[in-house]
């Protein structure tokens, strides 16, 4: 059970970081976000 918990977790945080990275990357080309 713990093993599904931390894959899911793990998951999470990479998709926010992902996010994160795009927003950051946008921001800088100047691209508007919607």
């Amino acid at each position: 059970m713990s093993q599904i918990l931390l894959t899911l977790l793990t998951e999470a945080v990479g998709a926010a970081l992902v996010a994160l990275l795009v927003a950051g990357i946008r921001r800088v080309l100047g691209v508007p976000t919607a």
